[in-house]
């Protein structure tokens, strides 16, 4: 027994079979004499529900599941090279295929016995975006071993749908970005060509130049990041939103249904309760002509 095996074990279980398994397989650990994978099995932690269903997903390791991992690594290489036409594409597929994930989730819960809830579904949505956005985050995950749900940080877990006037000035500033860092090498280029004091007042220029537009680059990065941020902010709140507006026009569904039930129900009840009435009437009637029968004298024998 070594401490992966038994890790792998105890979080492919449902959250309430964790504990339990875990102190069998310490006592397992302590009677073999190896107390120091006893120590470290008991430090392992019991899973929430949506990481235990992460952990479901991960494991399962579809096309979509593989897919996601690959399209983290091509987003966030589309950002680090200011790719806006890539990173709209790549946000995109990312904002079809992370639904289609959390299905796939709740689905293997469900069969599982656990079904998930709005906000659990939230939770394994946000540990998908941080698979996105972070590769460190994605081998965690694809390990299966999570026990809370990861976060979402970074730009490539918040982008803008195609089509919205954020993601069109996304790209206008990814583009700006591109061209300015480009007019600053060719303006470098032509300073260095030139000599004596103008080649030098060209370079001093070109420096202060190169500054300033770092310094917007910075700024529009930043600004970039804020807006995305919010966008993300906004889109998960819509999610819980519609979520939530699902959820009751099920219960809502459910309720009809047992409404109607309740009153087929009470109906046959009534027909059965005025049934009882009848019957109890004729044995009253029954019993009255029999008490009346019992009372009439009975003739003697002289």
């Amino acid at each position: 027994m070594d401490l992966d095996a038994v890790a792998d074990q105890l979080y492919a279980l449902p959250p309430v079979e964790f504990t339990a398994a875990r102190t069998e397989r310490e006592k397992a650990a302590r009677s073999g004499g190896d107390r120091e994978l006893a120590a470290s099995i008991h430090a392992l932690r019991r899973p929430t529900v949506p990481a235990w269903a992460g952990n479901l997903l991960a494991r399962t390791r579809s096309a979509e599941v593989e897919r996601l991992l690959v399209l983290g690594e091509e987003l966030r290489s589309a950002y680090r090279h200011l790719d806006g036409t890539r990173i709209r594409a790549l946000s995109a597929e990312q904002r079809q295929l992370i639904p289609v994930l959390v299905g796939a989730a709740a689905r293997l819960a469900d069969e599982a016995g656990h079904p998930l809830g709005a906000e659990a579904r939230r939770e394994v949505e946000q540990t998908l975006h941080a698979v996105v956005a972070d590769a460190q985050a994605g081998q965690r995950w694809i390990r299966g071993r999570l026990d809370r749900p990861l976060a979402s940080t970074g730009l490539a877990a918040v982008t803008a749908p195609a089509g919205d006037g954020t993601a069109g000035g996304e790209v206008v500033e990814l583009g700006a970005a591109a061209a300015r860092r480009g007019g600053s090498g060719g303006r470098s280029r032509t300073a260095e060509r030139s000599g004596g004091k103008a080649g030098t007042a060209g370079r001093a220029g070109s420096g202060r130049g190169r500054s300033a537009r770092s310094g917007r680059d910075v700024e529009a990065d930043r600004a970039l990041s804020v807006r995305t941020e919010a966008r993300a902010v906004a889109e998960r709140q819509l999610a819980d939103a519609q979520s939530a507006v699902r959820a009751a026009e099920r219960r809502i569904a459910e309720l009809s249904s047992e409404l109607d039930r309740a009153g087929r129900e009470q109906q046959a009840a009534r027909e059965r309760a005025r049934a009882a009435r009848r019957e109890l009437a004729r044995a009253d009637r029954a019993a009255q002509i029999a008490h009346r029968r019992a009372a009439r004298p009975r003739p003697t024998d002289d």
